[in-house]
C-alpha cells in the first residue's frame, strides 16, 4: 500500500514538474521588453512565434493587438482582441481597446449590445477555466456521494437534510453546464474576422453566383456550414451568404 501511494505521488509530482518546466521555459520577458521600448515588429513576431509553441493567454493577445494596431495592422488587431475575450470575457479594458479600434474604422459593423444576462454570465464563466469548474463539481459530486453514504436509508436523516442534499445537488448541475459554457467560450470556432481587401458575400458557394454585399476588412461574420472552400455564414446584422475560406479567419 504504501509502494502504491509513492507511486502515486511520484506520478502527480513529475507530471507538475513537466508541466512548470514546460511554462517557465516560454520566454514571455522578451517580446514584452520589445513591446515595451516601441520595437513593435519585433514584439509582434516574438509573440507569434511563442503562440506557435502552444500558449495563449489574454494579456499575450492584449500585447500582440497594441504592437499589431501601433503598426497600422487594425484588422490583426481586431483579431487578437477577440482572442484575448475568450480568455477575459467582458474584460473593460479589452472591450476599450476593441471599441477604440472599431471606432477608427467606421465602416465596420458594429455589433448590437448583448443583453445583460449574457454580459453577466460571460463575467462569471470567465472566473475561471473549464477544467476548475469540473472540480468544483466534483467536489459537489463527492460531497453529495458523503451525504448518502453517512446517512442511507436513514429516511429521518435523509428528510432532515434534504434541502443541503438539494442545494449540493443543484451546484453540481450548475458547475456542469458552467464548465461546458466556459468550453465553448475558449473552443468554439464560430466567430470569423475578415482579412481580405475584396471579401464579397454570395447567394451560393459559386464564383458565378449573384453578389449580396462587400464585407469590410475587420468585420465580424458568424460561420454557419462550409462546402469545399467556401463558408456559409451570417453577419451582426443577420444577412446570410457563402464566402470564401481564404478570406478570413476562425477564432
Amino acid at each position: 500500500m504504501v509502494s502504491l501511494k509513492m507511486n502515486y505521488r511520484f506520478i502527480f509530482v513529475s507530471i507538475c514538474f513537466m508541466f512548470s518546466t514546460y511554462v517557465f521555459s516560454i520566454d514571455l520577458s522578451a517580446p514584452l521588453h520589445a513591446l515595451k521600448n516601441k520595437e513593435y515588429e519585433k514584439s509582434l513576431q516574438l509573440y507569434q512565434k511563442i503562440e506557435t509553441q502552444g500558449y495563449q493567454g489574454a494579456d499575450m493577445y492584449q500585447n500582440m493587438a497594441i504592437a499589431s494596431s501601433a503598426i497600422g495592422k487594425d484588422v490583426e488587431a481586431i483579431i487578437y482582441l477577440e482572442k484575448a475575450l475568450k480568455y477575459k470575457p467582458e474584460n473593460q479594458e479589452l472591450t476599450q481597446l476593441l471599441s477604440a479600434t472599431l471606432k477608427r474604422n467606421s465602416k465596420i459593423e458594429k455589433e448590437e449590445p448583448k443583453p445583460i444576462i449574457f454580459i453577466f454570465l460571460n463575467k462569471l464563466t470567465g472566473v475561471f477555466l473549464p477544467s476548475i469548474w469540473i472540480i468544483l463539481s466534483l467536489l459537489c459530486l463527492f460531497l453529495l456521494g458523503w451525504f448518502f453514504y453517512s446517512g442511507f436509508p436513514d429516511r429521518i436523516w435523509m428528510n432532515t437534510h434534504k434541502i443541503k442534499l438539494g442545494l449540493v445537488l443543484t451546484s453540481f448541475v450548475f458547475f456542469i453546464l458552467l464548465a461546458r459554457y466556459r468550453h465553448y467560450q475558449l473552443y468554439n470556432q464560430d466567430i470569423i474576422i475578415i482579412t481580405s481587401e475584396q471579401t464579397i458575400l454570395k447567394v451560393s458557394p459559386d464564383e458565378e453566383s449573384p453578389d449580396l454585399s462587400i464585407l469590410v476588412p475587420g468585420s465580424k461574420v458568424f460561420y454557419k456550414d462550409q462546402i469545399n472552400d467556401w463558408w456559409y455564414v451570417s453577419t451582426v446584422y443577420g444577412a446570410e451568404g457563402w464566402m470564401k475560406s481564404i478570406d478570413g479567419q476562425r477564432l
